[in-house]
């Protein structure tokens, strides 16, 4: 089965807490990778044995202030 952007919207509105192929909540994580373009990780489902990547981009910055 192909990952489709119907699979992908679905999986990204849950919040990523099943599996957009079988939709088992048995999910296992990477850890984060990063470079300077942006982060991912491998997430990998245990029940179908499915394996894909989330990938993550800068949204938004916000000011730190000194004190």
């Amino acid at each position: 089965m192909k990952l489709t952007k119907v699979m992908r919207k679905k999986y990204i509105k849950g919040a990523a807490q099943k599996c957009p192929y079988c939709n088992s909540n048995e999910l296992e994580a990477d850890s984060m990778e990063t470079d300077c373009t942006g982060a991912w990780r491998e997430v990998s489902c245990t029940s179908c044995g499915k394996k894909w990547n989330e990938v993550f981009t800068l949204t938004d910055i916000e000011e730190i202030r000194e004190i």
